[in-house]
This record gives structure tokens, C-alpha cells and sequence, in this order.
């Protein structure tokens, strides 16, 4: 059909392999000129041909496995399964409707049918990847406007971040002193590597007085996977101190005892921290070892994670800069450190105050 006319627009119509029982299918739009409509004219024709749906055939559903087709190759394994289970979730509620005629208050429903079988937390990623589904399917020009658009995500009550102080530390470190993972507890404290990069950190990593940070350790289908990490900032270098190299040296004693033990039975990966023959060592493990030496060494209950916020609260405390810091954490820079440690900077601010007035005093 040639394109026509139709007042101020201009009205383009493509036929389109026949469907299922030789089914006439067609797809139609309208355009504010005459070459949108040309060039949309020959790219669907084009697509057709390819088997491709065009947008206006298309359900939400089709839309969604094709969107994680062609972008589940441009992000980590881990992320692009993250991102499936999310989309997942919407096609009970929204995947029959066609892609052009989903609308915001269809997306707003559907967030509050989720609402009595998901946490807010997960209701909120879950938000996040259809829209940004949505959101390419407008650079695709597959819709003209985003249906997620002014859509609220559930507020998610954030998780209370713990940090112990420096004798609490040193009272944890002296209780774990004969536990298999002590080098794991020192090592978190004096560098605030995350816990899958401490996993998955090999002996070749460990030179001297560095820790190189290369990798981390994630699960995929409950199984394990080494990866890169997700940022380039988390690529680094971190210096450490004496009481790390001792506590990596006596770890390798007791790893190489280990390995004689096991025989042929041991899988060498290389690793730093791993299950007694060698294989990965789950991330449950040192979490239920750190409950369990915290409470004989009487000190708060803390997550994993929380040692990191350990090491980076101390260091703030103790006057080291927040680029610094930054560095430490593998933060893509100082302004991410200052705003999740800003409950330590006013104290910080206060102690300038003093330091400053101290050089400033001339009456002493």
C-alpha cells in the first residue's frame, strides 16, 4: 500500500508474513513527514524479512525475551540472570498487552499485584529493569514514550550500617586468632575488600606488601563464577601492613597441610580462601564464622559487609582523605565515599575546626 496523506500526518501500512492458519497480518503507523514514514516503511519490510515482529505485533512479553536477547551479552552473568528473574515477574501481570499500547497506569497495577508476594526491595529492581527495558525500546524507536515514566519505586527502608570501633576490632581479631579464616578477618578489616573479591583473590595476586584486586567471586545457578569486576575502579592496588602479610603467611602454612591431607582429592585453583580440598569456598561461610567469634569475643553482631564499613569508618576517623579511602574501597570516586560515610564527617569537620584554631591561636 502506498503511503497517503491524512491531514497533517502522513499514513504508511506494511504487509507482513502471513501467521499461524495463513492469518493476514499488517502493521501500520503515522508519521509527522514523509521521510519518517519512507525510512520506517523499509526498515520493517526489512525486519520482516528477517522474521522480526514489528513493534506494533509485538506483546510485552515478546518484547522482554527479545530486549534480553540482544542485551544479556553487554553485562555480567550474574547481572544478566539478576535482570531475567526481575522481567520475569511482570509477564503474568503485563506480558499479553502489545508493547504500544502499555500504558502507565497498566505498569502502576501491576507494581501493586506485586506488592503482597515481594519485598519493597525486590519490587524496586524489579521496576528498575522493566524500565529500563523500556526505556531502550524508545532508543529503538519501538515506542514513543516510556510507559515506567513518573512511576514511584517503592521506598525500601534502608539497612542500618554497623561499624565496630577499633577495640571492638581488636578484640574480634584476637578471638579469631586460631580460626581457619583469621587471615580472611584481618585481611578485611585492613583493606575493606569486599567479600566475593577476597574469595576469589589467588595466591599470584598477593605480592609483598600488595593486594592486587583482579576478580570476585559470584554464583550463578549455585554455581560458582569468577569474574572481573563491575567497575574499572574496582580494579586496584591496596597496599597493606604487617599484620596482613603474617596472617597471609601463617594461611598458606596451614592451606599447604590442608592440601597434603587431601591428595589427589584436592582442586587447586589457586585460591587465597577456599573450602578445605581446594574448591571455592562459599560466601555463607565466613558470615557464619563471624557471628559465631563475635559473640566469644563479646562484641555487636555485624554482617560481612559491615567490615568494610569497619575499615572505611576508622580510616575517616583516624584523618586519612576521602580519595583515599575511595581508592581503598575501589569507589569510582571520593564523592560515592563521602555520601555513604557521611555520618563520619561531621566529627571530622569539628576536629578541623579545632586543628585549625589550634594553628591560628596566638594567645598561647
Amino acid at each position: 500500500m502506498p503511503i497517503t496523506k491524512r491531514g497533517d500526518s502522513w499514513f504508511v501500512r506494511v504487509e507482513l508474513p502471513r501467521g499461524e492458519g495463513g492469518r493476514r497480518r499488517q502493521a501500520a503507523k503515522s508519521f509527522r513527514t514523509r521521510r519518517e514514514a519512507e525510512a520506517w516503511e523499509a526498515r520493517t519490510k526489512a525486519q520482516a524479512l528477517d522474521g522480526w515482529v514489528p513493534p506494533e505485533s509485538l506483546t510485552v512479553e515478546q518484547y522482554l525475551g527479545r530486549y534480553m536477547e540482544a542485551t544479556d551479552g553487554t553485562v555480567l552473568l550474574t547481572t544478566a540472570k539478576s535482570r531475567r528473574d526481575c522481567l520475569e515477574r511482570w509477564k503474568p501481570l503485563i506480558g499479553r498487552i502489545p508493547l504500544a499500547k502499555l500504558t502507565r497506569m497498566d505498569v502502576q497495577r501491576a507494581l501493586e499485584n506485586l506488592a503482597p508476594q515481594l519485598a519493597a526491595s525486590t519490587r524496586r529492581e524489579s521496576l528498575v529493569a522493566l524500565r529500563s527495558a523500556m526505556r531502550q525500546a524508545v532508543a529503538w524507536d519501538m515506542l514513543r514514550r516510556d510507559p515506567t515514566l513518573g512511576i514511584r519505586a517503592p521506598r525500601v527502608p534502608r539497612e542500618e550500617m554497623r561499624a565496630w570501633t577499633a577495640e571492638e576490632a581488636r578484640r574480634f581479631l584476637e578471638a579469631a586468632g586460631k580460626h581457619r579464616l583469621h587471615a580472611l578477618f584481618v585481611l578485611a578489616l585492613s583493606t575493606g575488600m569486599r567479600v566475593g573479591e577476597m574469595l576469589a583473590l589467588r595466591w599470584e595476586d598477593v605480592t609483598g606488601d600488595r593486594i592486587h584486586v583482579r576478580r570476585s567471586l559470584g554464583r550463578v545457578k549455585g554455581d560458582p563464577w569468577i569474574h572481573e569486576p563491575k567497575t574499572a575502579a574496582g580494579t586496584r592496588t591496596v597496599p597493606v601492613g604487617n599484620a596482613v602479610t603474617a596472617a597471609l603467611r601463617e594461611h598458606r602454612a596451614r592451606q599447604l597441610r590442608e592440601r597434603l591431607a587431601a591428595g589427589q582429592t584436592w582442586e587447586d585453583n589457586g585460591l587465597v580462601f577456599c573450602a578445605r580440598r581446594g574448591k571455592p569456598l562459599a560466601s555463607v561461610i565466613p558470615g557464619r564464622a563471624l557471628r559465631k567469634i563475635a559473640a566469644e569475643a563479646g562484641v555487636r553482631p555485624i554482617r560481612m559487609h559491615d567490615l568494610r564499613h569497619t575499615h572505611a569508618t576508622l580510616l575517616l576517623q583516624a584523618g586519612v582523605p576521602p580519595h583515599v579511602v575511595a581508592q581503598r574501597l575501589g569507589h569510582a570516586d571520593a564523592a560515592m565515599t563521602m555520601k555513604v560515610y557521611a555520618h563520619v564527617l561531621p566529627g571530622m569537620q569539628e576536629a578541623a575546626v579545632r586543628a585549625l584554631e589550634g594553628m591560628l591561636d596566638s594567645s598561647g
